[in-house]
């Protein structure tokens, strides 16, 4: 469970992370979620996340620096920024000592309940006068939230599109947000003892097979309708939500 030495374990969890990078390639989420919660089934929590840490700040840095307002993003929303690192740095010192039973628990109730958002997609607006407490708020719960499954983006998005921002700002700002937490949940995992010795190894090698997937996602992208497979993939990680709870319990 600790270590990945078993060839057919080894292929298992290539397989998984191409499988995210493809879903992420062709629809623009899921990831993190689709990746650790199958990896789950073969490693440990400590080992399945690491796995996933380097791939998700590679892709997320490369979104980060693909637009021009990234530090006038970053001016506009360092409150949120803030806020998330701090929510990675606690939660990753949290998630150390938490047993595997409850992360299952924990992890599969983030994965039905971001299934849920994605699925009834509800935009709550923020009021002008609100804006920055909100984004603390979603900031915090990203921020631990995305320890426990490194799924860090999903209310710092919410948040962004409730605020109405035109396309080029909204991307700006995700952009920016989500590459400086990436920064964050390096440096988190790695004082957290998540991220050391051989586990880094293998997240650095996990950018392959995800980098793949997402090449082939965003070939599929233009070749398929968008909205059945999103519908598919929601439905996906409803099941995989209620079997890691099933697995807590058990």
């Amino acid at each position: 469970m600790a270590v990945i030495s078993d060839p057919s374990t080894l292929a298992l969890i290539f397989g998984a992370l191409m499988l995210a990078g493809l879903v992420k390639g062709t629809i623009g989420f899921g990831l993190p979620l689709v990746a650790v919660s199958i990896s789950t089934l073969f490693l440990s929590k400590d080992w399945a996340l690491a796995i996933m840490v380097l791939p998700i700040a590679l892709s997320n840095l490369v979104l980060g620096f693909e637009g021009r307002r990234f530090i006038p993003s970053l001016r506009r929303f360092w409150p949120v920024v803030l806020a998330l690192c701090t929510g990675l740095i606690v939660g990753a010192q949290l998630l150390s000592a938490m047993p595997q039973h409850v992360f299952l628990l924990v992890l599969g109730a983030v994965v039905i309940l971001f299934a849920l958002a994605e699925q009834l997609r509800f935009v709550l607006p923020v009021p002008a006068s609100h804006e920055r407490a909100v984004g603390v708020a979603a900031g915090i719960t990203g921020g631990l939230l995305g320890s426990i499954s490194t799924a860090y983006g999903p209310p710092v998005i919410m948040y962004l599109a409730a605020l109405r921002l035109d396309k080029a700002e909204f991307v700006a700002a995700i952009g920016a947000i989500l590459s400086v937490a990436s920064i964050a949940l390096i440096v988190a995992f790695s004082q957290a003892g998540i991220l050391v010795g051989e586990r880094f190894a293998w997240s650095l090698a996990a950018c392959l097979p995800v980098g793949i997937g997402l090449l082939l996602g965003k070939r599929l992208r233009g070749r398929i309708a968008p909205e059945p497979f999103r519908r598919v993939v929601t439905i996906a990680l409803f099941v995989l939500g209620f079997n890691l709870i099933r697995r807590g319990i058990a």
